[in-house]
């Protein structure tokens, strides 16, 4: 079968049973170089969009022409990275599953990889509301910092430099006897990449291009509002 005729099966009932029993019966899927890319494109182009259907119709084509190639594709690109889609509709674990419950001949490493991915889902579900809530934190800041400060708002990158700044200065070191909800359990090293991971989450939502014209906000360091997200950061970390 080529991709065309493959395709047009796609858009019958029950899809993926029917390219099974197409299989099972020696109708080989006879690709070309040209159709089993586009087959892959189209994998991580779908997965990307939360599609579930024809992410999972894709998969199984692939599968089916090619295990092992289509399975290294998949890890090589880092389709089912669940970080790759903190912020998206999930539809990782349903499609592992899914996977595992077809009779598609995987081998025993095959299964083993699909398996791996299905139970880190509940690690993903974790990390996404952590994810979340620290954004809206950023968001938060940014909201108050500009209605309080129309013509000079408050930057947090450049507070929290100022912040990691300041402890590097005086040598912070961490008191092993402090609760880890507070910032002085913590190593200047260990807080340092807190702070890189709110500016690589602030530099996705807002970018940089306004940064030099804006300005920080001392209250915020010394009401010690940056405490709560930047332990929340590191106890994901």
């Amino acid at each position: 079968m080529s991709l065309l005729e493959i395709e047009k099966i796609f858009n019958k009932k029950d899809a993926v049973s029917q390219l099974i029993n197409e299989y099972k019966k020696g109708n080989v899927l006879n690709l070309t170089t040209f159709e089993k890319e586009t087959i892959h494109k189209r994998i991580k182009e779908n997965v990307s969009r939360s599609r579930f259907i024809t992410s999972l119709n894709y998969i199984i084509s692939g599968l089916l022409y090619d295990k092992e190639d289509t399975t290294e594709f998949i890890k090589r690109k880092g389709i089912f990275r669940y970080s790759n889609y903190l912020e998206k509709k999930g539809i990782i674990e349903s499609l592992c599953n899914k996977i595992l419950s077809l009779s598609i001949d995987l081998n025993q490493n095959q299964i083993k990889y699909f398996k791996t991915i299905r139970n880190l889902s509940p690690i993903y579900n974790v990390l996404g509301r952590k994810r979340s809530s620290i954004i809206n934190k950023i968001r938060n800041f940014q909201k108050k910092s500009q209605y309080k400060n129309i013509k000079k708002p408050n930057s947090l990158t450049k507070t929290l430099l100022v912040y990691i700044d300041y402890l590097f200065l005086i040598n912070h070191y961490p008191a092993q006897k402090e609760c880890p909800q507070t910032l002085n359990y913590y190593s200047k090293e260990k807080i340092s990449e807190a702070i890189s991971y709110i500016i690589f989450l602030y530099q996705d939502l807002f970018g940089f291009e306004e940064i030099e014209k804006l300005f920080i906000d001392e209250n915020y360091i010394l009401s010690n509002s940056h405490t709560n997200v930047l332990v929340k950061i590191k106890k994901s970390l």
